[in-house]
């Protein structure tokens, strides 16, 4: 089991639709039919356009396909940073 934050540029994203294609689930990625940008499933707006979510006590293989949807993202607008003890406390 592991903690993760991701965080979505929304504001940048161009709708290619390969996050919500790679979360077959939709657990974490889903695509706005309105705009046709992607959506993080749970996100919360931090910023104007910039979302976060928290995961805690996920399986290690949803932070593996967090992870490979980070890398896939052409636009690169998706971040996913494993948790430590230390950011955990902030």
């Amino acid at each position: 089991m592991t903690d993760f934050e991701i965080t979505h540029v929304r504001k940048e994203c161009i709708g290619c639709g390969l996050c919500a294609s790679m979360d077959s689930n939709k657990k974490y990625w889903a695509m706005d039919e309105t705009d046709l940008k992607s959506n993080l499933v749970g996100g919360k707006e931090v910023e104007p356009g910039i979302f976060k979510r928290t995961v805690k006590g996920a399986p290690d293989q949803d932070l593996e396909l967090n992870e490979k949807i980070q890398e896939a993202c052409p636009v690169q607008v998706i971040k996913v940073e494993k948790m430590t003890p230390a950011t955990r406390s902030q």
